[in-house]
């Protein structure tokens, strides 16, 4: 499985078939896309001036839950 994550700007500037593709194929793979209206690029980075103290939150969760339950958890 897989975790995307992307600030808006990412969907703006992508077409949007691109956008579905990649969507589907993450539901097919068991994975996961999330997009952040509104957050831009660098809402992860702490001290960046687009950095989003709520998404950023929010982002870590479903990261650390991706990794405790997807890759931490998965047996070979």
């Amino acid at each position: 499985t897989f975790l995307l994550q992307s600030g808006s700007e990412w969907v703006q500037g992508a077409p949007i078939e691109h956008v579905r593709k990649i969507v589907a194929e993450a539901e097919v793979a068991d994975g996961a896309v999330h997009v952040y209206p509104g957050a831009g690029h660098g809402f992860f980075r702490d001290g960046s001036p687009s950095y989003n103290g709520a998404v950023a939150k929010d982002a870590w969760s479903k990261a650390l839950d991706h990794f405790s339950r997807d890759l931490c958890g998965a047996s070979n």
